[in-house]
């Protein structure tokens, strides 16, 4: 027969009482671990474009990712590069952003970013035009721990006031 220890028993509930109570804030940690981790996704996809680093700006987007632009959505990396192709020659239009707000899920693998971007190019007549709008973009995190733009939409541009 075991004798009961009930200073080990004491202990082993402390610590699972502890672990009760450390898992919310834990969750908070990792959800704020994950936020700050697509908030920087997000400046280096911006500045990956503003570049016009194709390479980067691809190894930013997952394999089977949405892009929302005006027309039919891009369905998967290599459409979403073929449709932003504008944006990495040379004398192309610039688009830039920043996230505003950024959250993630409490499982640490998927979140949004949202925030103001500008598009500056020209008109047919050559004139420039800037105009502005807002986004979202879901992020998605890879099995190889990196965060992905997995969906992006935004609003269409309206004339910079």
């Amino acid at each position: 027969m075991t004798r009961f220890d009930g200073g080990r028993a004491v202990l082993l509930l402390a610590g699972a009482i502890a672990a009760v109570l450390a898992g919310p804030a834990q969750a908070a940690d990792s959800a704020a671990g994950s936020r700050e981790a697509i908030r920087r996704a997000d400046v280096a996809f911006c500045d990956a474009l503003r570049a016009r680093d194709r390479a980067r700006f691809a190894s930013l987007v997952t394999e089977d990712a949405r892009f929302f632009s005006g027309g039919e959505p891009s369905a998967g990396r290599d459409d979403v590069l073929k449709d932003w192709e504008v944006f990495f020659a040379a004398d192309g239009p610039r688009l830039t952003w920043a996230p505003v707000h950024v959250e993630a899920a409490a499982s640490g693998d998927l979140g949004y970013s949202t925030g103001h971007y500008e598009l500056a190019g020209k008109n047919a007549d050559g004139t420039p035009r800037i105009g502005t709008g807002w986004y979202v973009t879901i992020w998605r995190k890879g099995s190889d721990g990196l965060w992905r733009a997995a969906l992006d939409i935004g609003t269409p541009p309206s004339a910079k006031k």
